[in-house]
């Protein structure tokens, strides 16, 4: 049996548990607690929050990529500054913007998931028998965001708070899959030889 590269597998993993995602999680948090309890809000006041977030992120991005001299300089400022201008144009034209706020909404349930999905694949990788569980779990999220997507009309109303929870339930998990990769990480660093750890490139 070929025995398991864990320094390409660690390598990985240092992507997906940067503070930014861990930040990142705890945004969708609040969004998500935010539109469970205040589902009655109007669409463009709905929008000027969602411009906040993406602002807020894209700003995160930018001074994290700014202060870590290790990461890819250009990626992060670029992606950093898509997601302030999108923010901002946001906040600018929420009238404008207003008819696709479910669409945007569904669009971050399944990216969420998606990228949850990633981590659990991870997780078997560092050999955590039951990574398929939080796997199921963003799977699902991932189908209800698609069906908000094709659906819009049949959740009418409801929208907001199923967003809401899918959001929360999508950003705890993704909490803690983060501090649990580190945790295996660190495990599987115990496995490594002093050459396989000087291999590891840090993103």
């Amino acid at each position: 049996m070929k025995a398991k590269n864990y320094s390409a597998i660690i390598e990985d993993t240092l992507t997906e548990t940067k503070a930014l995602y861990l930040f990142i999680c705890l945004v969708e948090l609040v969004l998500g607690v935010f539109l469970m309890f205040f589902s009655e809000i109007t669409s463009q006041i709905l929008t000027i929050v969602l411009g906040a977030v993406l602002a807020g992120v894209g700003v995160f991005n930018i001074i994290s990529y700014l202060m870590n001299t290790s990461s890819s300089f250009r990626q992060g400022i670029l992606s950093g500054v898509i997601s302030t201008a999108l923010g901002i144009a946001f906040i600018a034209q929420a009238e404008t913007i207003v008819n696709v706020t479910s669409i945007i909404l569904g669009v971050f349930v399944i990216f969420e998931g998606l990228t949850c999905c990633k981590r659990s694949i991870l997780m078997k990788k560092l050999d955590f028998d039951k990574w398929f569980i939080p796997l199921i779990i963003a799977l699902l999220a991932s189908v209800f965001g698609f069906l908000i997507l094709i659906f819009p009309d049949f959740f009418e109303d409801a929208i907001t708070i199923i967003v809401g929870i899918l959001l929360a339930i999508e950003s705890i998990l993704g909490i803690w899959s983060i501090i649990f990769l580190i945790s295996l990480r660190k495990k599987a660093e115990e496995k490594l030889t002093e050459d396989e750890k000087k291999a590891i490139v840090v993103k």
